[in-house]
């Protein structure tokens, strides 16, 4: 008798336990149903193209044409960014969608870096980079000399870096050699105290007739734009550029991160994701302006308190948003919503033209 209850309990808390599961997952799916249903973000539409960055053709047609005028730290830039570039699966793409009324400035270009997260596409910045680009197009004549913003992304084979720090460890490896390739494309310079040796990438031009000459000594540096992991790869990439005699503190102007979960790993993953978080959190950090923003309450896959940037730069450079917080973003979006939602988009497009000029 013992034993027929000993069986049938056993039996009963088997029954009970797969019950409890099927529930919990029941429930999962109507909670994501729900809050899909009640996410009001609008899509953002785009006419998208891309064109893959070949290092070697874009440096050599980069605007220094000869080697005697460049610094010993450009060179080795170029080399650098070509073999790191060239010796990996990883692509470089550049954003080429164009808003016909667009009007092309003639001045300083900004080169924008995004960095997709955990089976991420190259692709998901083309609703930030075509709202970047009709904002640029609606300044008109308002502004003399403006500053137009130049996507790049990096394309990741849509690897499933939240869970693998090794794959982190690679995707900043390779984001680390994109910025060298960028620096020397666009000659952003080493800061320094005022050397001469660092004003290669120094620009110099007229504007009209009966206006003073202007000089800009020093390029402003790249923006990086990282969502979900990419927002991880993108700080750490930054922190090691900063130590980097090649590349500085001043390789970066601004770091915005989209649902990055900056304070820890989102999902339990192998020792090496533990390992790699770690080693990140010792690293010194630049003084860089960061925007962290996440998604509220309708990203289920990275927690508001995750993306809590504070450590990774001073106090007072970064600021940490979750929607519907952000003026003007008044819904909550998901996690890949992120990247598209126009609400978003529109506004943080806005801002970093608005900020460029």
């Amino acid at each position: 008798m013992t034993r027929l209850w000993r069986g049938g309990g056993m039996k009963l808390a088997a029954v009970l336990a797969m019950t409890s599961v099927i529930l919990a997952l029941c429930g999962f799916h109507i909670y994501k149903l729900v809050v899909e249903s009640l996410q009001p973000c609008e899509m953002t539409y785009m006419y998208p193209s891309y064109t893959v960055v070949v290092i070697a053709t874009s440096t050599r047609s980069s605007p220094v044409q000869s080697k005697k005028n460049l610094s010993s730290v450009t060179i080795h830039r170029i080399t650098a960014a070509v073999k790191e570039l060239g010796g990996t699966k990883y692509r470089l793409w550049r954003y080429t969608g164009d808003d016909p009324g667009r009007r092309r400035g003639s001045g300083l270009v900004l080169p924008v870096l995004f960095i997709p997260g955990n089976n991420g596409s190259h692709e998901m910045a083309r609703s930030l980079a075509s709202e970047t680009t009709r904002r640029f197009s609606r300044l008109g004549m308002q502004i003399l000399d403006p500053v137009e913003l130049v996507w790049y992304m990096l394309d990741l084979e849509g690897e499933l870096s939240a869970f693998d720090g090794r794959i982190l460890e690679a995707q900043v490896k390779f984001a680390l050699a994109a910025m060298k390739h960028l620096a020397a494309a666009h000659n952003i310079t080493i800061a320094d105290s005022g050397s001469s040796n660092n004003a290669i990438g120094a620009q110099a031009w007229d504007k009209a007739p009966g206006e003073r000459r202007r000089r800009l000594h020093q390029h402003p540096g790249l923006v990086v734009v990282g969502h979900s992991m990419g927002g991880v790869v993108a700080a750490d990439a930054l922190a090691r550029a900063a130590e980097d005699p090649e590349l500085g503190p001043s390789i970066a102007a601004l770091l915005v991160t989209l649902g990055a979960p900056h304070a820890r790993p989102p999902v339990p993953g192998d020792p090496s994701l533990q390992s790699f978080y770690a080693r990140a959190a010792g690293r010194p950090r630049p003084v860089l302006p960061l925007l962290s923003i996440a998604g509220g309450v309708a990203d289920y896959q990275v927690a508001t308190e995750l993306t809590n940037p504070e450590g990774l730069t001073p106090q007072g450079m970064w600021r940490w948003l979750a929607l519907p917080n952000l003026p003007g973003g008044w819904c909550p979006s998901d996690h890949n919503s992120l990247v598209w939602c126009n609400q978003l988009m529109v506004r943080l497009g806005q801002a970093m033209v608005d900020l460029a000029q």
